[in-house]
């Protein structure tokens, strides 16, 4: 999992026998502290997804459910603003295979199994 320091996303990354390469969690800016057992991070899932099949197709999902949130919980409109550009910009980012969703992750995951 990509945790990034800017950005309003959470990332995760798979390799088979997941059916999503990537899946990414639109969210609010994480916030990052320490607590009584290590570091913990901060944040809050705004329903939409960026996410990329092993077989390359590439969507953002769960508008409907961001949607029938915006109205039934009463985001305020530049959170919702802010998410629907995060998840449009992560998107192009994931489509054009910008770093880190291009080399970088699949080369930590090789390091990481052993």
């Amino acid at each position: 999992m990509l945790i990034p320091h800017a950005g309003l996303f959470l990332a995760h990354f798979n390799e088979p026998p997941s059916r999503n390469s990537i899946y990414a969690d639109i969210t609010t800016t994480p916030e990052f502290g320490q607590g009584d057992d290590g570091w913990v991070v901060a944040t809050v899932d705004m329903d939409l997804d960026v996410v990329r099949t092993i077989d390359g197709r590439t969507w953002i999902e769960d508008q409907d459910e961001f949607a029938e949130h915006t109205s039934s919980l009463g985001y305020p409109a530049d959170l919702v603003t802010s998410s629907r550009a995060a998840a449009t910009r992560l998107l192009a980012a994931v489509r054009e295979e910008a770093e880190p969703f291009a080399s970088t992750w699949p080369r930590w995951i090789k390091q990481l199994i052993v």
